[in-house]
């Protein structure tokens, strides 16, 4: 015990065993993200809103041309990326919620692009349905690279959410697991026994909510470690940055301090 509190300290904040309420928020959202400066993102039918650490909305985006949201990556704080798959729109964002660029993913040559995320290396990784493969294009959208072909190692693939790390590309995938893919789109492994969307990642591990507790999962081990969190009813999505934890739940979002 005392030597994984020892690893946790060095690699991650440490998380106390009670939490502190800070501000419950009265809205229906469908998920939300943050950023590593503790900033929550919500998303909801009418638009995007921006919540400081201490639960005080300070921006708001909306654009119905852009339709629903797909995804919403932090990854950059100064940043924001916006994503529509149904219409194969992505929206470049400022910290005040701004648009600051826009791109149809459409005119890149890509007929089915299914998810897409910042890359820690600059640019993008774009997962495209109709290839199954990963494709990385640079900041000014040029092609940068492919990875290999998904479907020569899985069949009926169909993921839902995509994020990278400094060194792995993770998919959350509904029948197969988290996809873990290297950072130049080949195929690496699947981690079966997870089955969690929304989750966070730093390095190999894996921080995500397991319909009950936290848990952090170290890929490369295999080795987790559960963590306590508030019990609220019909909790949906957590995550955590700093020194908060939030929980989204039926018509409200909780943040709590610890």
């Amino acid at each position: 015990m005392l030597r994984w509190m020892l690893l946790v300290f060095i690699q991650t904040p440490v998380i106390a065993q009670s939490f502190t309420h800070v501000k419950t928020i009265a809205r229906e959202i469908s998920f939300f993200t943050t950023d590593k400066l503790g900033h929550a993102y919500l998303v909801s039918r009418d638009g995007l809103y921006k919540y400081n650490p201490q639960g005080t909305e300070v921006a708001a985006f909306a654009d119905k041309s852009l339709g629903t949201l797909s995804s919403v990556d932090a990854t950059d704080a100064l940043k924001l990326m916006l994503f529509s798959r149904d219409f194969r729109k992505v929206y470049l964002l400022d910290d005040r919620l701004s648009i600051r660029s826009q791109f149809d993913l459409g005119a890149l040559g890509l007929d089915q692009p299914a998810l897409i995320c910042m890359s820690r290396h600059d640019g993008y990784w774009v997962f495209d349905a109709l290839q199954r493969r990963l494709l990385k294009f640079d900041t000014k959208l040029n092609p940068a690279g492919e990875g290999e072909l998904f479907s020569h190692k899985l069949t009926s693939l169909d993921p839902d959410f995509m994020v990278e790390s400094s060194q792995w590309i993770f998919l959350h995938d509904p029948g197969h697991g988290v996809l873990m893919a290297d950072r130049y789109g080949t195929y690496y492994k699947v981690l079966r026994e997870l089955n969690a969307r929304h989750f966070q990642c730093e390095g190999e591990k894996l921080t995500y909510f397991d319909g009950e507790h936290l848990v952090r999962l170290d890929t490369r081990s295999g080795v987790s470690e559960t963590i306590p969190i508030p019990e609220l009813e019909g909790t949906r999505q957590v995550r955590i940055e700093k020194n908060r934890l939030y929980i989204s739940t039926p018509g409200a979002f909780h943040i709590y301090s610890f």
